[in-house]
């Protein structure tokens, strides 16, 4: 199912540290930084409740993926995974046609295809909503070594978080924050499962991410790192010259 009816969200409550600003792929894209400025909990926001509505979401739990579906993405694991684990549904957000199209007709050979939704490209300014609605979000990458900036967007969101155990991620995540698996359906299945199976670790886990965001990556911090580094610079412009 796909739905282009807007999510709406109260600009003046929407939390400034779970959108991403993306190019011209939609929201999801990575290819601008999040501000994680005053990053906050998405928890209930206004309009989560109708956007399940719109897309057509029913009660169980909802895990959600945001970004483009280029193979390193590693969405068709994630499809396969939907297979494994059906009392969720799984929402998308992003892709093209082609490869949307692509994706219900592997859902639907899997016995998945009511229980994965795909919402195609959405303006920034929604991704917050989504987050609210979401029970688990989920980046299965199959390969990287840069951190994509929507790991930072979803710690702040303050929602439990499934990736796979790759350098892309790892750099940043561990098990104390996040739920590590195998880049393989079968591991990212069982996050999903684990996530569902255990109502206390899971949001202890989102805790412990949201806890980093604030500590290391708020403005605040930034503006210190900026000036520590700014303030060495000139005490080494001061040092007499050697020799």
């Amino acid at each position: 199912m796909s739905s282009t009816a807007p999510c709406r969200v109260d600009p003046t409550k929407k939390d400034p540290g779970a959108g991403e600003r993306p190019g011209d792929e939609g929201c999801g894209a990575e290819r601008d930084a999040p501000e994680l400025g005053g990053a906050r909990r998405v928890g209930e926001l206004d309009g989560a409740a109708a956007c399940r509505r719109q897309l057509g979401l029913g009660p169980p739990p909802v895990v959600l993926y945001s970004g483009n579906f280029e193979p390193y993405q590693g969405v068709e694991m994630l499809v396969e995974a939907a297979g494994r684990v059906p009392e969720a549904q799984f929402l998308f957000m992003g892709g093209e046609q082609g490869e949307i199209d692509a994706l219900r007709v592997q859902a639907a050979a899997l016995g998945a295809g009511e229980r994965c939704l795909f919402s195609g490209k959405r303006p920034p300014e929604e991704l917050p909503v989504f987050l609210a609605l979401a029970d688990v979000l989920a980046s299965p990458r199959r390969q990287g070594t840069n951190t994509p900036f929507k790991i930072f967007t979803y710690l702040a969101s303050g929602k439990p978080l499934v990736a796979t155990r790759i350098p892309t991620h790892t750099q940043l995540l561990d098990d104390s924050i996040a739920f590590l698996v195998e880049p393989t359906p079968e591991g990212l299945a069982s996050g999903i499962r684990d996530v569902l199976a255990r109502p206390e670790e899971a949001p202890a886990r989102a805790e412990r991410g949201y806890a980093l965001i604030e500590r290391e990556y708020s403005p605040e911090r930034y503006r210190e790192k900026v000036a520590r580094a700014y303030a060495g610079i000139a005490a080494a412009l001061r040092e007499p010259p050697r020799g």
